[in-house]
């Protein structure tokens, strides 16, 4: 009898232990279950965000959160829509491994529907996860082509901006440019794309110089370089905080040549740095813009700010498409939904779709007083005092 009872407590331990386990296991169940269903009774549908929101573009990647937690708001708020909608945001940092990190983290662990990820580095990132989980996504990134199947971007291209300043530059007159920025993704992209307009424009490119992110921000020696090719303009890709250190540089060392920018001076602290300068990419933030965001307690600042809003509509739209039928839809359903896309309705008009991009077009701006404004090519001449 004595040997017996040590047999009753272990066989009573485990049946105590399996029971505790089930019970737990049926927690987790209806714990899932009920992620699944939403506080408005809509069924919910998970969308992981990754962006910097720290480092040197940390406070881009925030105010590019805020603007796009203030459309989920409108999306959630439409009774049109099937599903209710949870965006998860994710800490960048602008590095590749800590991208990789934070996209597993949304699979993983959040068990995201899709994927939204802002820069170049992150999206070349995180599209082979998506490929390898199945799931879509939707790129705040100037890319020129496809990332792959599951990736689509939204943003004007690479190609395009940089053939825009090319034409500004044969407008002008200059022929010899060299091209300067951060070694990263993005830049890199535009540097080829000043490659290919010149071939095609006729232009001479006289070089690039490149640093890297965590180099000194001492850019004379770069600088003293360019101006020893003796070019016509430099082309640079700005990326934060090098472009006030390097245009305060550039006066200091009473550097004459014009520089053109891609993308944005606006990423500059002291935009006064930008006058006389223009910039070939997105439009500069419109008053009904800023107006738009200033009622609902946002200040808008940067050119980014209407992508960044447009992007979640773009995704809900193909995640409201692909359940036609009622059903949840998977992430093949959504990226064929996206795939199908023609054109959307975007802050800049309809934009067209192609072979995975939806790309509005760059323009040019003009920089006075501080102030960026879209300009044509002929009224860029007339600034600049050329025939």
């Amino acid at each position: 009898m004595k040997k017996a009872l040590p047999v009753v407590i272990i066989v009573l331990l485990i049946a105590g232990a399996a029971g505790i386990l089930f019970f737990n296991a049926k927690k987790a169940e209806q714990a899932s279950v009920a992620a699944s269903i939403s506080r408005s009774g809509k069924p919910a549908i998970k969308i992981g965000v990754v962006t910097p929101m720290s480092g040197n573009i940390g406070a881009i990647g925030k105010e590019l959160v805020s603007v796009i937690s203030r459309k989920v708001e409108e999306l959630n708020a439409d009774p049109k829509n099937r599903f209710e909608y949870k965006f998860i945001f994710e800490d960048s940092q602008f590095d590749p491994k800590v991208t990789h990190l934070a996209a597993m983290k949304l699979i993983n662990t959040d068990h995201v529907d899709a994927i939204i990820t802002v820069a170049a580095l992150s999206a070349r990132v995180v599209e082979p996860l998506c490929k390898r989980y199945h799931l879509p996504q939707l790129a705040l990134a100037s890319e020129d082509a496809a990332l792959g199947e599951w990736t689509f971007t939204y943003f004007a291209t690479a190609e395009d901006t940089a053939y825009l300043a090319a034409q500004s530059m044969k407008a002008f007159g200059y022929k010899k440019f060299v091209f300067m920025g951060q070694r990263q993704a993005a830049i890199l992209l535009y540097a080829r794309g000043m490659k290919k307009a010149a071939d095609g424009l006729g232009l001479d490119d006289a070089g690039e110089l490149f640093w890297n992110a965590d180099d000194p921000k001492d850019f004379r020696g770069y600088l003293l370089k360019a101006r020893e090719l003796h070019p016509d303009a430099i082309v640079y890709g700005p990326t934060p905080p090098d472009p006030d250190i390097l245009m305060t540089q550039l006066r200091q060392l009473d550097i004459q040549t014009p520089v053109i920018a891609l993308e944005s001076l606006d990423l500059l602290v002291d935009r006064t740095l930008a006058n006389g300068k223009w910039v070939s990419g997105p439009p500069p933030l419109t008053q009904e813009f800023r107006d738009k965001m200033k009622a609902c307690g946002m200040v808008a600042n940067l050119p980014y700010d209407p992508y960044a809003y447009d992007i979640p509509g773009i995704l809900v739209q193909a995640v409201e498409h692909a359940s036609a039928g009622g059903q949840r839809p998977t992430g093949i359903a959504i990226r064929k939904s996206l795939s199908a896309m023609g054109t959307v309705q975007t802050t800049f008009g309809e934009v067209q779709q192609e072979n995975h991009i939806f790309h509005p077009a760059p323009v040019l701006v003009y920089y006075e007083n501080g102030v960026g404004r879209q300009v044509s090519l002929q009224e860029l001449k007339r600034l600049k005092g050329v025939k």
